[in-house]
């Protein structure tokens, strides 16, 4: 069983990862160097909102993810 540490890492993996795969320089630490557009499609405390697309894309990560582990049913 996680702890809600390791689920709060895992859940800040993904964000950055995301913001990667959109093209979002962010970084773990101070980001205010980034347009507040660039920070809101990122969303969390940084930035407002997560905006839909972002959303579409975590979901589908995470059910890969879970269907991969076998506990997508």
């Amino acid at each position: 069983m996680q702890s809600e540490a390791q689920y709060r890492q895992h859940l800040d993996r993904l964000k950055y990862d995301v913001a990667r795969q959109i093209g979002v320089p962010l970084q773990p630490g101070y980001n205010g160097n980034l347009p507040s557009r660039d920070a809101g499609a990122v969303g969390g405390r940084i930035g407002g909102p997560i905006g839909g697309n972002m959303v579409r894309r975590m979901i589908a990560m995470a059910e890969q993810h879970m269907a991969q582990r076998g506990s997508l049913s």
